[in-house]
């Protein structure tokens, strides 16, 4: 009888042994698809991240661009309101001249 009730709790120890391991196993794999399911997201995380930097990038060489070209066409109209300011000018001038040849005829 010994035996047997030596057998029996050797198998029920077996057995506490075996599920606790199965249920360790099932715990293990189940963290192991945790990790793998976060490292995925980190990627695709990285990933959008990595995009959102080249978006970010285009969009900041397009407003340089835009930047330039204004900066261009202010220049531009700088320099023709010079011109018409001299030429404003130089006509002031000759109107004031040709004021004063009438007036000297006109005496």
């Amino acid at each position: 009888d010994t035996v047997l009730v030596d057998n029996a709790e050797k198998s029920d120890k077996l057995d506490s042994s075996l599920r606790e391991a199965a249920i360790l196993e099932c715990k293990l794999d189940m963290e192991k698809k945790q990790r793998e399911l976060d490292l995925n997201n980190s990627f695709r995380t990285q990933e959008v991240e990595n995009e959102d930097k080249l978006l970010l990038a285009e969009q900041i060489k397009q407003t340089k661009e835009q930047l330039n070209t204004s900066l261009r066409q202010c220049k531009s109209l700088l320099m023709q309101n010079n011109i018409l300011k001299n030429d404003l000018k130089n006509l002031t001038t000759l109107n004031v001249s040709l004021k004063q040849k009438n007036n000297i005829k006109d005496t």
